[in-house]
């Protein structure tokens, strides 16, 4: 018997599939703190508020069906929102909203992963401040590495720009801050980080 094709639509983004399943592991308050720093990055960057409005009526009942529904992301207005305007981009937009909502959430989930595992509360400024510095940095995660490295340092060993929920490195956007550039002495603010930016850029669609 032949398997039941999936019925998600992004079941076919594995960036997108992967950041789904980092923000199921984080609490609701984590969730809407990365959910509405990718949803400014797509109004700003990108032709997200354009694109929910004219996606049309089969797309619009799509949506509204999937609320029913009541899956993960449905109960979290920002991020519900962050999964409308990925499932309304074209193309090119999709993909490049879905590596940065990856690697928002897999930072965000490492460091709440590496608190957890040594008895440490993680703190809602640090994970707003790294949102913070990942719009202002152009959606580098070498930038929120460095922050990190900062401010916990014994993190030092498990906090790796490679470990981003299992994602492979063929999947990730281009990045070009070097890893000698990541890993200077960030200062104590997150404007001292954000004057170090990744050079990755929103490339929109001519």
């Amino acid at each position: 018997m032949s398997e039941r094709p999936s019925k998600r639509w992004h079941d076919q983004y594995e960036n997108i599939n992967q950041a789904v399943k980092g923000m199921e592991a984080l609490p609701p308050e984590y969730q809407t703190i990365v959910a509405q720093a990718i949803n400014l990055i797509a109004e700003n960057n990108l032709t997200a508020e354009e694109a929910v409005r004219s996606i049309g009526k089969d797309k619009i009942m799509s949506l509204f069906k999937s609320k029913q529904k009541q899956r993960s992301y449905d109960k979290n207005t920002d991020f519900h929102k962050t999964m409308n305007y990925l499932h309304a981009l074209a193309e090119r937009e999709r993909r490049t909203l879905g590596q940065l909502f990856l690697d928002l959430t897999a930072g965000t989930v490492k460091y709440v992963s590496n608190c957890r595992e040594r008895g440490m509360d993680p703190q809602r400024e640090v994970i707003e401040n790294m949102a913070q510095l990942f719009m202002h940095s152009n959606g580098s995660p070498h930038a929120l590495d460095a922050y990190i490295d900062k401010i916990h340092p014994e993190f030092r060993q498990a906090y790796t720009p490679s470990a981003s929920l299992e994602v492979s490195s063929g999947q990730r956007a281009e990045q070009t801050l070097s890893a000698e550039e990541a890993s200077k002495p960030v200062g104590d603010g997150v404007e001292d980080v954000v004057d170090r930016q990744g050079d990755m850029r929103i490339q929109q669609q001519d």
